[in-house]
């Protein structure tokens, strides 16, 4: 079983417990496949465990910090809400956004000097560190490395994103669609909340 098996079967399980109340989140196992994406994309080599300021070093021994995200609702701001930067003590940060299953939505390369800019981090005295989201508008600002991480996770050819916004066939408020070059599909039904309602299967034209 790839480790792509692995996590959309884990996916699973976290999406039982949030229904149960058990948990809250879906990014339990996110930062850690990040950096791991990202060490096999350079070729570079994980931090210990008790590095705070980098998470990869790459053969060139330029240091990136490695953030990560799941998408699961476009309308719920703060998940484009990145952990904290307590420290610019590195090159660049490499931004990963996952769909639910775990696949690579988006990745991006955010140079420290474009993180550090007024309008781009905001200083929190509360948490001691700086707040950065990541928003489209700054990631189309860097370098995208979708591909990369793509090819690093052994990917097939990325995932058309479909959404549309109206009543479903399960009385949803919005559904996404997820499909694939050859045309298979996984739709997504939410609430007006943003909780996930159904999730149904099948092929569709192209």
């Amino acid at each position: 079983m790839s480790v792509g098996d692995l996590l959309r079967l884990h996916s699973g399980s976290l999406a039982e417990l949030r229904r149960r109340g058990v948990i809250r989140t879906a990014n339990a196992p996110a930062g850690d496949y990040a950096e791991w994406l990202v060490a096999e994309a350079t070729g570079g080599e994980l931090a210990p465990n008790a590095q705070p300021s980098w998470d990869v070093k790459t053969p060139e021994d330029l240091l990136l910090q490695v953030k990560a995200r799941v998408i699961s609702d476009e309308r719920n701001h703060g998940q484009r809400q990145l952990s904290a930067f307590r420290s610019w003590l590195f090159h660049a940060a490499v931004v990963v956004l996952f769909h639910p299953d775990f696949s690579v939505r988006r990745a991006t390369y955010l140079p420290v000097e474009l993180l550090k800019q007024p309008g781009v981090s905001r200083r929190s005295e509360h948490v001691n560190a700086s707040i950065v989201y990541a928003t489209d508008e700054l990631l189309d600002r860097g370098v995208d490395w979708t591909d990369r991480l793509w090819e690093a996770a052994g990917a097939q050819p990325r995932v058309q994103v479909i959404t549309v916004d109206g009543p479903g066939p399960n009385g949803g408020a919005r559904c996404v669609m997820l499909r694939d070059p050859s045309g298979r599909a996984e739709i997504i039904e939410y609430d007006a909340d943003g909780r996930e309602l159904m999730r149904t299967y099948g092929t569709f034209e192209q």
